[in-house]
């Protein structure tokens, strides 16, 4: 999560893991999730909210919307590549979606059609679901996106307005 990337393993010895290739994400960003169906990996590759955030404990993740706690913003749009590893240690990108904002957190992807994706869009105070079509798998396309009432920022709705923060009601559930 902390490497800028991702590092693939021979673990034909469990007791002797030896590092075989690496593939950089990208600066600021983290691919903390991996997901591996019929030889594709897909690879959630988000904002490394670690270094960017401003929380000085626990209490102010959940209090706060991600978006207002970001302090410095990452030099590119972070987004979700497909990418596909047809032999062991060899790792090469097939397709790369660009979700303007914070991007990816985590994705649920067991081959098929479609995969679900917590998504950070700009002009969104936190995380979405978004529906991504990888029918044609080099050309995903987003399908389909689901918020909470009060995320949409840019749309002049203000968060957790009355009921109080989308991560806090989510946090309790």
């Amino acid at each position: 999560m902390f490497s800028g990337g991702i590092t693939i393993l021979d673990a034909a010895d469990p007791r002797q893991l030896k590092p075989v290739h690496y593939w950089h994400a990208g600066g600021l960003t983290r691919t903390h999730q991996l997901q591996v169906a019929n030889d594709i990996l897909l690879a959630a590759n988000g904002a490394n909210i670690v270094a960017l955030q401003s929380y000085d404990n626990q209490r102010g993740y959940f209090e706060n919307n991600l978006a207002d706690s970001i302090t410095s913003r990452a030099s590119s749009a972070p987004a979700s590549p497909s990418t596909t590893c047809p032999k062991p240690g060899e790792l090469r990108e097939i397709a790369f979606l660009e979700i303007p904002g914070i991007g990816v957190n985590r994705s649920y992807w067991t081959g098929g059609r479609y995969a679900y994706v917590s998504a950070h869009f700009d002009g969104f105070t936190d995380h979405m679901l978004c529906i991504v079509d990888l029918n044609n798998i080099t050309k995903p396309e987003i399908v389909s996106r689901w918020w909470l009432p009060g995320m949409n920022r840019a749309a002049g709705r203000e968060a957790g307005a009355a009921a109080g923060s989308p991560r806090r009601a989510a946090s309790h559930a």
